[in-house]
């Protein structure tokens, strides 16, 4: 039935306007998908917000004036003063980037740098440049070393030594080359080390180092084996927990005995281990005066120098290192590690 002029206008009008209300909604949502500039002068209330993309997006922050052609130092900040968290200990940003970072009120705040890939290892990076600035504390990368500047004249470099330079002559191992206990060249000698014994000699790593060997010398052949390790030291100057059973060699000939490793030691105090079943067997040794003097004596003058040892029936090195060891300053079993 066709419409009457009145109302044949009024469809149409109403058809237009709900045209028109489709257009502007559709305007307005692909505004906001590209970044719509709305002027919302109230609080806005999302319980998340982000780029709405499933690839990797960015989401800015407006540093510019209305037109966009002059840039202008907005700040990002909390309502109130100190309250409020840019992340969580369970929710972290990955990486931050800022020329400059901040921390005020210093007997009150800091800044706490944690959860590296390396514990204990911690890296405040930066730059000082600005000579107006006073009492800060940079990384000046030309230099390789922290700058403290006191005030707009004068800058402190604060230098330290290097690893080589800290751990003096033990930094300069030679590839290829086989390391002990001893100190100098101090000599060796064919000795008798008791069987069923476990003996624990101090190693000084004195910076990070490779080794790719752990070897005794058999002097007087005896049907049997010796097994060699590594132990950590427990902070006391004592073994503690085992680094490494390198396996066994065989003591029924005599010459060097050796097993193939690969291990990287930080700097530190080692314990290169063995035992042995080889009743009769003889190793080549030294001197415990010649030892590294780590121990420390019962009184002054007293022998600080030496190795752990304890009873313990042949097998597979025990973790951690049994407690109640004997320190035994006569001699020492000479076990070597060679520098990778």
């Amino acid at each position: 039935m066709p419409l009457d002029p009145i109302s044949y206008s009024l469809a149409k009008k109403a058809k237009q306007k709900a045209e028109n209300a489709y257009s502007l909604a559709e305007s307005h949502a692909s505004r906001h998908e590209s970044g719509g500039e709305d002027p919302l002068t109230g609080w806005i209330s999302p319980s998340q917000i982000g780029p709405r993309s499933d690839s990797p997006a960015i989401l800015y922050f407006r540093t510019k004036n209305i037109k966009g052609d002059t840039p202008i130092e907005h700040a990002f900040c909390p309502t109130d003063s100190e309250h409020g968290y840019l992340g969580k200990s369970d929710k972290k940003w990955y990486y931050v980037y800022a020329k400059y970072m901040s921390a005020q009120n210093i007997g009150a705040s800091f800044i706490d740098v944690t959860g590296l890939a390396r514990a204990n290892r911690y890296t405040i990076s930066g730059q000082m440049t600005d000579p107006a600035e006073t009492q800060t504390l940079g990384w000046n990368y030309s230099l390789k070393r922290l700058r403290f500047r006191i005030d707009s004249a004068t800058v402190k470099t604060l230098a330290w030594l290097d690893d080589a330079e800290k751990a003096g002559l033990y930094a300069y191992r030679k590839s290829g080359r086989w390391y002990d206990s001893r100190l100098g060249n101090a000599g060796t000698s064919n000795l008798g080390f008791p069987d069923n014994i476990l003996y624990a000699v101090p190693f000084l790593v004195p910076c990070q180092q490779t080794f790719d060997a752990i070897a005794i010398v058999v002097t007087t052949a005896a049907t049997g084996n010796a097994r060699l390790g590594i132990y950590q030291d427990n902070g006391a100057i004592y073994p503690g927990s085992l680094l490494l059973d390198a396996g066994e060699v065989d003591c029924s000939t005599t010459g060097t005995k050796s097993i193939s490793i690969n291990l990287t030691l930080d700097a530190g105090i080692y314990w290169l281990a063995m035992v042995h079943n080889a009743s009769g067997a003889f190793f080549r040794g030294f001197s415990g005066e010649d030892t590294i003097p780590i121990f420390g004596a019962d009184s002054p003058g007293g022998a600080n120098s030496g190795q752990w040892q304890i009873s313990y029936t042949y097998g597979a090195l025990p973790d951690p290192f049994p407690s109640g060891a004997t320190f035994y300053n006569a001699y020492v079993v000479c076990i070597a590690l060679r520098k990778a």
